[in-house]
């Protein structure tokens, strides 16, 4: 009796264990793979998603959703898609359907991470970026100013003035009598039109203003230009002559105007 009953439990034991074991197996897995991260190509990025740990078998189907986000096939499990800059949350369904009713559902996620670390590409420049003669008045300038982004488009740059200033003090030696040198130069703002003094010292070598403009895009990076105007010294070249030099003498010329012997 004792060995009979011994029997029928170790039997209910070994079916249950089976039964518990098989359930096991037989478990829904979702697996959306690691997390992902790469840089921006023109304000978004294409990227396949990996979900090939998931249950693998018949009856069993899967879906990748996303707010947003058109997968070229979103019950595959690797699907491709495009995404914007920024995170992005997508989901992987996965369901086990024995053709009448759902019996199981999992469902894990991952973050697509889409980073612009490049700054903006920035050239500005001043009209008139020369001032001739210095004579103290006001010129009105203008500056022209040009950017791009790999991932933002250009409306979406912000660009401000910065800083402008001398390489000169604005009422120095050897300069004249006069100051407020830069007027109607408003910085932190978008501004591209101020004036300068045409003015520089004689004891130096010439003077140089500097507007230095700012562009930040909407993921934080900045790219800096300067826009230069300058106020020679003198009219030379560089090699010491002037911009206007008296005409060398033909040897003709020169028979002419030598001394008889």
């Amino acid at each position: 009796m004792a060995n009979g009953k011994l029997h029928r439990f170790v039997l209910v034991f070994s079916l249950c264990f089976s039964l518990t074991a098989s359930s096991a197996l037989a478990q829904v897995i979702a697996d959306a793979g690691d997390d992902l991260d790469a840089p921006c190509a023109a304000g978004e990025a294409e990227l396949t998603l990996d979900g090939t740990g998931s249950s693998i078998g018949a009856g069993i189907t899967y879906e990748w959703v996303a707010d947003g986000i058109v997968f070229n096939d979103e019950t595959s499990l690797t699907p491709t898609a495009v995404f914007p800059v920024g995170d992005t949350e997508v989901a992987l369904v996965v369901t086990e359907d024995d053709g009448v009713n759902p019996v199981e559902t999992a469902e894990d996620t991952v973050i697509v991470t889409v980073s612009d670390n490049t700054p903006p590409v920035l050239q500005v420049s001043a009209d008139p970026s020369k001032l001739w003669p210095p004579n103290h008045e006001l010129h009105d300038i203008t500056v022209d100013v040009d950017v791009s982004d790999e991932c933002d488009a250009e409306e979406d740059i912000d660009v401000i003035l910065y800083s402008i200033s001398s390489s000169e003090p604005d009422n120095g030696r050897g300069d004249g009598n006069t100051d407020n040198d830069i007027q109607g130069a408003d910085t932190d703002t978008d501004d591209r039109e101020f004036q300068v003094r045409a003015e520089r010292s004689g004891k130096r070598s010439g003077r140089i203003y500097t507007a230095i403009y700012r562009a930040t895009d909407l993921s934080g990076n900045q790219t800096d230009g300067a826009a230069l105007i300058r106020v020679a010294h003198d009219q030379r070249n560089k090699r010491g002559s002037t911009s206007n030099p008296t005409p060398k003498r033909t040897p003709k010329q020169r028979g002419r105007w030598s001394r008889p012997r």
